[in-house]
């Protein structure tokens, strides 16, 4: 029966429990963080890609536009292109 026991001694660690609990108020405000950054970042991509395309439009040259839609503005004629 001896010869089935273990010799070396058990080490026994005491683990303390937690000290900080999270909390449902814990839980919203960090999803509300998250929800912020999201739409944060999205708006800064937004404006980006919006200053881009203004700035690719402007540079485009002018027979290349589409005539306007709106029925408040008078199309232009047009013009022959230049080569």
């Amino acid at each position: 029966m001896f010869l089935f026991q273990h010799n070396d001694p058990f080490i026994v660690t005491v683990v303390h429990a937690p000290e900080h609990q999270t909390t449902v108020l814990d839980l919203f405000l960090g999803s509300a963080a998250l929800t912020a950054l999201a739409v944060l970042l999205g708006m800064l991509l937004g404006a980006l890609f919006g200053f881009v395309l203004v700035q690719w439009h402007r540079r485009r040259p002018e027979h290349d536009r589409l005539p306007p839609v709106s029925p408040l503005v008078a199309p232009r004629p047009p013009t022959a292109p230049t080569q």
